[in-house]
């Protein structure tokens, strides 16, 4: 007994030593025990999905964490983190791929395999890209590493012989240098220099970053309102109804040679066939001799199908000499189209016929198919006894009595509406679509979509959504929005998200007699936290109603803003008394 507890002791101390010594070597990797040391770099202000691969295992950082020699870094879509060196920060951006090969702060280097580098740097620090070292320091650029093309643009200090307003560019091996274009700025590295311009002087100042800024605004401003067209339109104006097919039905019946079908054209010319049948293959008679054979030369017999002029010929063979023939008959009975015989057959191969009789003909029953409002109406006739049949008496389609359109859904300046028509004599019903209603300009509001308190509660945000949220959490910066008379805060983000390419999904909620916007940007309700969601105001008064419900007026100032707590507190509204 005592051994047995000896042993279970022993079992439990060892279990217990491997999983310390798991949590030890996962704690290791994940950077758990390391203490920030100011002569090491650090990994710092990390946002979106950033994954990091360290001895052979790859991982999602989400705190500060030291680097260390060996460490892989990757951006995903809308990641970004910067990497901490001394009196140096260097900011990477989505897609960026990152190898550190020295994380000591005064020899700090690095290899980049892919992506963009804000860099701005006191101390010396070394960037490897491609074939080429740079050594940044007293310099603030911007590196752009992309498959066959890399680029430096230099805004402060001088980076390889490139100046501040300068760029520099490595092409096929080739290194050349030309004037950097406030045009061709990212907004990654716009939000970089306005957080560069505040401790130290770029080539670029604020105020031209702003006016860079609003420049693209007003072209994005340009595109939204030249969907809103300016001519008049007060009522929703049915359009003429489109074309209905109204088909002639002709019954090509199958022959011996070719398939059957039903064939349908339209007066418009189109033309479609179906119940499609094979062809009958031939129904031969019997051999008859055309030419009696001899003993010094062959003969010849023939038949016939007894459906079309088709025919088949073949030789008869000499006969013998001294032969006499011996016949044995068959009888043939009439058919509806052929006669009926007597067929008299030698065993060399002569025969004749005799006893003929004429063709019973044709007993036909009559189906009458009665015209509908597509479809002609014909009279069948069907022979009982073989089978043959055709059609006669067409009488044309009627086509279709259609009511007057309806109009089912109100076309409005940012939504399509629809009318519906139906037939009163089959039920038929089709369906189309209003057009938007053309608007003359009221006057202009102006719009914003904004998430930048997510930035702020980042831990929280659904990892998914994290490419979704730009940097500078704006969605929409503010546009001018030409509206028309009576049009909602909901008319206005409707245009304005299908001109921009923004996501946008809405529900109607009946118990509210409005719109309920789900979400923008593929942001939703929940995304980061259980009180988050989106919400708007107007010049700075939160509506405790709908979108839909709120008509604008010129001048006025439309916010749409995603909380994450409190209920919209967070975002400036007032307390939630439900």
């Amino acid at each position: 007994m005592k051994k047995k507890t000896i042993a279970n002791a022993i079992m439990v101390a060892v279990i217990a030593l491997i999983v310390v010594s798991g949590v030890l070597m996962a704690g290791n990797i994940l950077g758990w025990f390391d203490k920030p040391d100011p002569e090491t770099a650090m990994l710092t202000d990390v946002r979106g999905i950033v994954q990091m691969h360290r001895d052979g295992v790859s991982y999602t950082v989400e705190k500060d964490i030291v680097l260390r020699p060996g460490d892989v870094l990757s951006c995903e879509k809308g990641a970004a983190a910067t990497i901490c060196v001394k009196g140096s920060a260097l900011t990477i951006g989505e897609g960026s791929r990152l190898t550190v090969a020295d994380s000591n702060a005064d020899t700090f280097c690095a290899d980049m395999s892919a992506g963009e580098m804000f860099a701005s740097c006191t101390d010396s620090v070394t960037v490897r890209f491609a074939d080429n070292t740079l050594q940044l320091q007293d310099a603030v650029a911007h590196i752009s590493v992309r498959t066959g093309t890399q680029s430096i643009s230099v805004f402060a200090g001088n980076v390889e012989g490139a100046n501040a307003g300068q760029k520099l560019e490595y092409i096929g091996g080739e290194k050349t240098i030309s004037a950097l274009q406030i045009e061709a700025l990212n907004d990654f590295t716009i939000a970089c220099l306005h957080r560069a311009n505040q401790t130290q002087s770029m080539c670029f100042t604020d105020a031209q970053l702003d006016a860079l800024v609003a420049k693209r605004n007003e072209a994005l401003e340009d595109i939204i309102n030249s969907q809103t067209p300016t001519a008049p339109s007060e009522t929703a104006k049915p359009t003429e109804p489109t074309h209905t097919h109204e088909y002639r039905v002709t019954v090509i019946s199958a022959t011996c040679s070719t398939g059957g079908y039903t064939e349908y054209v339209c007066t418009c010319g189109d033309r479609y066939v179906d119940q499609e049948t094979a062809a009958k293959g031939h129904t031969w008679s019997e051999w008859v001799m055309e030419k009696e054979p001899t003993s010094a030369a062959e003969g010849k017999e023939k038949r016939t199908c007894i459906h079309c002029d088709a025919f088949e010929e073949r030789a008869i063979a000499k006969l013998p000499v001294g032969h006499t023939h011996s016949y044995t008959e068959k009888t043939v009975a009439a058919t509806c189209t052929t006669g009926g015989y007597t067929l008299h057959n030698c065993s060399c191969g002569v025969s004749y016929k005799d006893k003929e009789t004429a063709a019973l003909g044709h007993s036909y029953t009559d189906n009458v198919t009665n015209a509908t409002c597509t479809t002609d109406g014909y009279t069948l006739h069907t022979c009982a006894a073989c089978g043959d049949s055709y059609t006669d008496t067409v009488i044309k389609a009627k086509g279709h009595s259609w009511s007057d359109w309806e109009v089912t859904k109100q076309p409005t300046t940012s939504q399509t509406g629809l009318q519906k028509r139906s037939c009163a004599v089959c039920k038929a019903s089709e369906e189309e679509t209003l057009p938007k209603l053309e608007i003359t300009v009221a006057g202009y509001v102006y719009l914003t979509i904004r998430c930048d308190t997510i930035l702020d509660n980042w831990d929280e945000l659904n990892p998914a959504k994290a490419e979704f949220v730009p940097a500078d959490g704006v969605i929409m910066p503010r546009v001018k929005v030409a509206y028309a008379e009576g049009e909602t805060v909901f008319d206005i983000l409707v245009r304005v998200c299908e001109a921009a390419g923004i996501q946008l999904e809405y529900s109607w909620e009946p118990l509210y007699d409005a719109y309920y916007i789900e979400g923008i940007n593929n942001l939703y309700q929940f995304d980061c936290s259980s009180e988050s969601g989106w919400m708007y105001k107007v010049n700075e008064w939160f509506p405790n109603y709908g979108v839909s419900a709120y008509t604008v007026k010129d001048g006025d100032v439309i916010d749409f803003l995603y909380t994450c707590h409190g209920y919209g507190t967070d975002v400036g509204a007032p307390e939630w008394e439900g």
